[in-house]
C-alpha cells in the first residue's frame, strides 16, 4: 500500500482470488483484483477527509471517511457479471469492518493475442527497515520481475542468570528473551565431592587411610588442653612437658589481670593500700589541689588565691604574689593572650608608636614618645610634577627633600589633598628652580578670608609657605607665606 493511505487500512483477500498493491503517484493507490474470469484494476486514493474507489480509467467514488480507517477492509464475493453491465461494490459488512462485493462485466471477446511470458530476474538483499518490492524490468507480455527482499534483522544473545544447581542435577538453559533478543539463563549442576585419594605423613604426623574418604590424621607432638573453656581466660601449661595446658581461671582485663581489686572482675586503683606508696584519692578534698611532695610523701598543697604564681619555698613550693624580684628575672616573650593591648578603657601593654604611625593617625594601642612626635612633624617629601599631590597621612609639613623647600622646575598644580582628618595643620615649602615659577591651587584648598589670592609668583630668590588646617574634611588655607631664600 502506498504510505498516502493509512496504515490502518488492511485488505484481505479470499482463497478464490488475489489482491496486488502496486505503487502510483500519491495520493493513489492502486489494487489488481484478479478473479477467477477477468482481471480488473481498482485504484484508491486519500483525499484527506476520504478513501475513494475507481474501477481504472471510470469516476472516483466514496469508499470511507479517514476518521472511519479504525477498521478492516476485506474483499467478500466477486460476480463475473454480462458484457456492458456496470461495475459494482457494495458492502456486505459493517462500516468499522468492511466487507466488499464487486461486481465486474465480463469484457468482450477480443482478438487473440500474443501468450505472455514471466521471467525471475535478479533477486537482491536489502537492508531489514527498507520494504519488499517487486518490479517488472521487462514488458507486460514478457514480464522480467526483478526482486528485493529485506533480509532479517541481526539476532543478539545475551547471558542472563547462571544458576549452580545440586550435584546430578540435568543443566539447563533457558532462553527468557525474544527469538530475535534471545537472554539465556543457566543452569549449571555443582560437581560431586571428590575423593580424598592420599595423605602423606611427616615428621611427628602418622595417617590411617582405612577410609579413603575419612583419613584420620594424628599429629604426635600436638598441645592438648581441656574439652572446654571459659572465654577470655588465661591458658596455663599443665605440667612440664609443654604439651598439656588448663584453664588459669583468669580474665584478662583491658591493662592486666583482673579480680586483684577490692571487688570481683577489677584491679587494683592507683590509691589501693595493698601497693607500696599508694596515695589515697582522699588527699584532695577541694576543686584545684595539687599533690606535691614533702620531706617524707606525698600531701596536698591547696590551690593559692587569685594572681597569685607558683613558686619554690625553701623546701616545699607554694604559692604567692609575684615581686618586681622576680619579675625581672623572667625573660622571653609572652603569649599574646597573657599580656592585652592597653586601650582607652583597660590596662594592658603598649607598644610606642613610630612617627610614620603618628603621621598615618589611625593607631589605636600604640603610645607617643617625644622624639618620634618631633620626627613627625619633620617636612615629609613631595614630588614635582604638573599634578603635585599632598597625602595628609604621610606628615603634616611638607616640603622636598631632607627638610628643605620642594623646589619646582615648572609651572605647577597643587592637586587636592587625600587622607584629611580633622583637626590637623601644618606648612608646605616651595621654591623655584632656574626661572620664575606659577603655583596654581586646587579648588579643594580653600582660602580664608584675608589670605593671598593665587596663582601664585615664586622667584628663584624666594620661598613660599602655604599654611593650612583641616575642619570637617575640608582644608583651608590660613596664610601665604613668603620670605628671601
Amino acid at each position: 500500500m502506498s504510505d498516502t493511505i493509512t496504515p490502518r487500512l488492511r485488505i484481505k483477500a479470499q482463497p478464490e482470488f488475489a489482491v496486488r498493491a502496486k505503487a502510483v503517484p500519491p495520493p493513489k493507490v492502486r489494487l489488481r483484483v484478479t478473479p477467477a474470469l477477468l482481471p480488473m484494476e481498482i485504484e484508491l486514493r486519500n483525499t484527506g477527509m476520504m478513501v475513494q474507489w475507481r474501477y481504472l480509467g471510470q469516476d472516483w467514488q466514496d469508499l470511507i471517511a479517514i476518521d472511519d480507517l479504525d477498521t478492516t477492509v476485506t474483499v467478500g464475493s466477486v460476480t463475473t457479471l454480462p458484457p456492458g453491465s456496470p461495475a459494482t461494490v457494495a458492502n456486505v459488512g459493517t462500516v468499522k469492518d468492511m466487507v466488499l462485493n464487486f461486481g465486474i462485466p465480463q469484457g468482450i471477446q477480443g482478438i487473440q493475442g500474443e501468450a505472455a511470458t514471466i521471467a525471475v530476474g535478479t533477486v537482491t538483499t536489502v537492508n531489514p527497515a527498507d520494504p519488499a518490492e517487486v518490479t517488472n524490468v521487462g514488458s507486460p507480455n514478457d514480464a522480467i520481475f526483478d526482486f528485493d527482499i529485506p533480509q532479517g534483522a541481526a539476532a543478539t544473545v545475551a547471558v542472563g542468570t547462571v544458576t549452580t544447581l545440586a550435584p546430578g542435577a540435568s543443566a539447563s538453559v533457558v532462553n527468557v528473551g525474544t527469538p530475535g533478543a534471545a537472554v539465556l539463563n543457566f543452569g549449571l549442576p555443582r560437581g560431586a565431592p571428590g575423593i580424598l585419594t592420599s595423605v602423606v605423613a611427616g615428621t611427628n604426623i602418622t595417617v590411617d587411610n582405612t577410609d579413603p574418604a575419612n583419613p584420620v590424621v594424628a599429629a604426635a607432638g600436638n598441645i592438648s588442653g581441656p574439652a572446654s573453656a571459659v572465654d577470655s581466660r588465661v591458658a596455663l601449661f599443665d605440667g612440664t612437658t609443654g604439651k598439656l595446658l588448663k584453664d588459669s581461671g583468669v580474665l584478662l582485663g583491658n591493662a592486666a589481670s583482673r579480680n586483684v581489686g577490692t571487688a570481683a572482675g577489677t584491679v587494683a586503683a592507683g590509691d589501693d593500700a595493698r601497693i607500696t606508696a599508694a596515695i589515697p584519692s582522699s588527699a584532695l578534698t577541694t576543686q584545684g589541689d595539687i599533690l606535691v611532695r614533702n620531706a617524707s610523701a606525698p600531701t596536698r598543697l591547696a590551690k593559692g588565691t587569685q594572681y597569685q604564681v607558683l613558686q619554690a619555698g625553701a623546701t616545699d613550693p607554694l604559692y604567692g604574689a609575684l615581686n618586681l624580684a622576680q619579675a625581672a628575672a623572667v625573660t622571653g616573650v609572652l603569649p599574646a593572650a597573657n599580656h592585652p593591648d592597653a586601650t582607652t578603657v583597660a590596662k594592658g601593654i603598649s607598644e610606642f608608636a613610630t612617627a610614620a604611625e603618628y603621621r598615618t593617625g589611625t593607631d589605636t594601642v600604640r603610645a607617643l614618645v617625644v622624639d618620634q612626635v618631633w620626627a613627625a612633624a619633620g617636612l615629609a617629601g613631595l614630588t614635582d610634577g604638573a599634578n603635585i599631590a599632598v597625602d595628609f597621612a604621610a606628615g603634616f609639613n611638607f616640603g622636598g627633600a631632607a627638610n628643605a623647600v620642594l623646589g619646582l622646575n615648572g609651572n605647577q598644580s597643587l592637586s587636592a589633598p587625600t587622607n584629611l582628618k580633622t583637626g590637623q595643620t601644618g606648612i608646605l615649602w616651595f621654591g623655584a628652580v632656574t626661572s620664575t615659577r606659577i603655583l596654581t591651587l586646587n579648588a579643594a584648598w580653600l582660602l580664608c578670608d584675608g589670605v593671598e589670592a593665587g596663582p601664585y609668583s615664586i622667584t628663584t630668590a624666594q620661598e613660599l609657605g602655604i599654611a593650612y588646617v583641616i575642619r570637617a574634611s575640608r582644608t583651608y588655607v590660613t596664610a601665604i607665606i613668603r620670605r628671601a631664600a
